[in-house]
């Protein structure tokens, strides 16, 4: 009497001992004296306490209980426990249980033990149970604790913290909604968190062990290289040299195309009206620029400036009269650099020219090599 069980899914009718904690099919607990019977009884039945107040085998795996503290099911088959954070719940105590002697406590009771062993029922050694009087109402207790459960390996057996985090994230209190993480200061504090998806405009990390990371742009303190550069050096590692300032023109011998190729900076040309001269308020598309040459530099990526600003997207501020400049970079993988320019004026209504970057290409272009300076 006293034991916790649950509906025996796989079997119609059927009820078992409750398996794992806060198990979702929790029902009752075995009564031997109850005040009403409803239902036929045979040899083969088992009444059950689903109402009322019976007595429940619990132990003090989550801490001692108190009054009014809600039960759930245990790691051990038919055991107790409190319950610390939202999930399936058989009722609430109705007495004390600390496992100390006391007037207004429960105390441990060891011959529970001796008649779980003779059941069948294994318990680890020295565990302290007893019959704790409890009001049942076996439900789903969404308001339990801080909806926080902290992950540790469980009593009993050998799976990870890792591993409880992941069975965590498919229990039942997500299924319904429960947050199971703490807000402090409008921080997440969590030790280990399993995230489908994040999104943050800055993360602090102190380490990071990731099978994969994509990034635009890698950066160690405040030296940063992108794509082409990177690549560039792995490449140079991987053929057990190092990368070294590119030779001068003068100095390579015979001065032919190929030696001239690692010296000679990307050629770019601005595609549409440069400057182009749009009205205030209209909104404006820009044409890009298109790498005209090397040939070995065809593909590489354009990155592109608004008044100075880095910018996945060409935006300009068309609310006001001004000027803005949209600047062009490529850099080659010899560390060689190409820039053009576009200057959009934005004019107030009815003033000059209006144009779009939609015209015909312009041949303003601008290359830098080396250590030339950007084009103004």
């Amino acid at each position: 009497p006293g034991m916790i069980v649950a509906n025996a899914t796989s079997t119609p009718n059927m009820i078992g001992l409750s398996s794992g904690p806060y198990d979702d099919d929790v029902l009752g607990v075995v009564s031997t004296a109850p005040n009403t019977v409803l239902g036929e009884y045979n040899a083969s039945s088992t009444r059950v306490g689903l109402i009322g107040r019976s007595p429940v085998i619990v132990s003090l795996q989550n801490g001692p209980i108190q009054k009014g503290d809600r039960i759930t099911s245990s790691d051990m088959p038919g055991i107790g426990m409190k319950a610390i954070r939202p999930g399936q719940v058989i009722g609430r105590a109705f007495e004390n249980f600390s496992g100390a002697m006391g007037t207004s406590t429960r105390a441990c009771d060891w011959l529970i033990n001796d008649e779980l062993r003779a059941a069948g029922v294994v318990v680890p050694p020295e565990t302290c149970l007893a019959r704790v009087s409890v009001t049942l109402n076996s439900s789903f207790d969404m308001s339990i604790g801080n909806t926080i459960q902290a992950v540790s390996t469980s009593t009993g057996t050998s799976t990870s913290p890792l591993a409880d985090a992941f069975a965590e994230l498919f229990n039942g209190a997500f299924e319904k909604g429960a947050e199971l993480v703490k807000a402090v200061y409008g921080k997440v504090v969590a030790k280990v968190a399993i995230i489908g998806e994040i999104f943050a405009k800055v993360i602090h990390a102190k380490d990071i062990d990731s099978n994969s990371i994509k990034t635009q742009q890698l950066c160690v303190d405040d030296v940063c290289v992108e794509k082409d550069v990177f690549k560039h050096m792995v490449q140079t590692a991987s053929a057990g040299g190092a990368a070294s300032t590119p030779t001068p023109p003068s100095a390579v011998a015979g001065n032919d195309a190929s030696s001239l190729a690692s010296t000679t900076p990307p050629i770019l040309s601005v595609q549409g009206n440069n400057p182009a001269i749009i009205q205030i308020g209209d909104s404006y598309a820009d044409l890009g620029a298109v790498i005209t040459g090397p040939s070995e530099d065809m593909n590489l990526g354009i990155q592109v400036l608004v008044d100075g600003v880095l910018s996945n997207a060409v935006q300009v501020d068309t609310s006001v009269v001004g000027e803005h400049t949209i600047l062009y970079r490529v850099t080659d993988a010899a560390g060689n650099v190409g820039e053009a320019s576009r200057i959009v004026r934005v004019a107030a209504s009815g003033q000059g020219n209006t144009a779009s970057a939609n015209g015909p290409a312009s041949s303003s272009t601008v290359a830098t090599a080396g250590d030339m300076p950007p084009t103004p």
